[in-house]
């Protein structure tokens, strides 16, 4: 039985979780982390298409819940992202952890930006707006740069005391 997607998917969600507390704690700061492409660019180098797919709709799915947007605006921008990535994937060795933290970094970025752009409610010429917006943007990324090799040990220690692979070939 390959156990490679459940892994993958409990780890999103717990990161998902601690991102709310943290989210929560920020609250007084008036801070927002937003780390979604943690949900979608290990599913798509680590899993078969089929799964990382099923995977990333089911977090996306968590993750749009609260939000402002419609509900599936996540889910179909991750979906999007979800298959660029795997028309490079082949190019990714598992082990090019530079390159997948550089992948999950510009996704972030992207991501936060598409949604910030959909939710938005405030003028776009709001100082004030754009500059909560950068501050939320760079506290997000500096977040990104700590957890994303923090997650990826994770998953990949899950995959070995679980005696699966960390890549399907």
């Amino acid at each position: 039985m390959n156990i490679r997607w459940l892994i993958i998917l409990c780890v999103n969600l717990l990161v998902y979780f601690l991102v709310q507390e943290l989210n929560d704690a920020l609250t007084f700061f008036g801070l927002n982390i937003y780390l979604a492409s943690l949900y979608i660019v290990f599913p798509a180098i680590y899993l078969a298409p089929t799964q990382g797919a099923i995977v990333v709709l089911i977090t996306s799915w968590v993750v749009d819940a609260p939000l402002p947007t419609p509900f599936g605006t996540t889910a179909l921008l991750s979906i999007f992202i979800y298959t660029l990535i795997l028309l490079i994937r082949h190019r990714i060795r598992h082990h090019m952890g530079a390159f997948i933290l550089s992948i999950t970094f510009f996704t972030n970025l992207i991501l936060f930006l598409i949604l910030t752009l959909i939710a938005s409610n405030s003028p776009l010429a709001d100082f004030a707006y754009w500059q909560t917006l950068g501050i939320n943007l760079i506290c997000s990324q500096a977040v990104l740069l700590l957890a994303a090799p923090w997650v990826l040990e994770l998953e990949q220690t899950l995959f070995q005391l679980s005696g699966t692979p960390i890549r399907e070939h």
